[in-house]
């Protein structure tokens, strides 16, 4: 037995070391901050994961706003070439101009709300997953009127309870049922709420599959970067900024989840 308790008492700091390592991996505003005492080895180890969060912190919170100052910045010109363009005589020639400044101007937004996401300080609070879902579904369908009858919500009967910053969740979850409404015509969302019985099932799962031509298996993780945006998407129609994939993956890590794609075998994605 006190054998036992010594070797405890011994690995108690590599466990503190792992958990807050495990915190700053699902959240890098985590405020965790290690106690620099102890043996030497396990003091000088702490101080070098403490320099080492507030280094990533800084560099995070750096290349944020420098993001969202340049994004802010460029609303300026664009307004002034937005004028000047309507003096254009050559109505093929402005409609051409207006329209890429118009999609200029979309992912100067989209910019300036994956910086505000990124930087977000929002509080965790408690949730009822099944109702957000919901909302956004409800949401959905009035955003796309027409393609109401191809949204479909399966959830469970009672409540999915868990902790999270709700206004965040909510736009990474926009993000990805809409973005399957855009490019694939359909948003079937499926909610399947943690099991109590197994360790490896205690998080709650969403599903959400459309009947789009789906992706090329080495895109399946490129459209993940900011900005990147498949040929087959590039139109006038569906829009987009290449931002909305990104924001939902950062919002979702950030809360200690995560998003991936999966091609269906009967077509679409998952």
């Amino acid at each position: 037995t006190l054998s036992v308790w010594a070797t405890r008492r011994r690995i108690a700091p590599v466990t503190t070391l792992a958990n807050a390592a495990e915190a700053l991996g699902r959240d890098v505003n985590s405020s965790t901050v290690l106690p620099e005492n102890g043996p030497s080895e396990i003091r000088r180890a702490a101080i070098a994961f403490n320099t080492m969060s507030t280094r990533i912190r800084r560099f995070v919170s750096d290349r944020t706003l420098m993001l969202t100052a340049i994004g802010h910045d460029l609303r300026t010109p664009i307004t002034r070439l937005k004028l000047r363009a309507e003096f254009i005589y050559d109505d093929e020639l402005r409609t051409k101009i207006l329209a890429e400044l118009d999609e200029m101007e979309s992912m100067v937004a989209a910019t300036l709300a994956f910086g505000r996401d990124s930087a977000s300080n929002e509080q965790v609070v408690s949730l009822d997953l099944r109702a957000l879902l919901q909302t956004i579904m409800d949401e959905a369908a009035e955003s796309y009127p027409d393609k109401a009858d191809h949204l479909i919500y399966e959830s469970p009967t009672t409540p999915v309870r868990i902790q999270a910053r709700s206004v965040a969740l909510k736009r990474a979850l926009n993000n990805l049922i809409l973005n399957a409404m855009k490019y694939g015509n359909s948003a079937h969302v499926t909610l399947i709420p943690p099991s109590q019985k197994r360790e490896k099932d205690r998080s709650a799962r969403i599903i959400v599959e459309d009947n789009g031509p789906g992706l090329a298996e080495d895109e399946l993780e490129r459209v993940f970067e900011p900005f990147v945006r498949i040929e087959t998407s590039r139109n006038r129609e569906t829009g987009g900024t290449g931002l909305g994939l990104s924001i939902a993956r950062t919002i979702l890590r950030a809360q200690g989840g995560d998003v991936r794609l999966q091609n269906r075998p009967e077509g679409g994605l998952r």
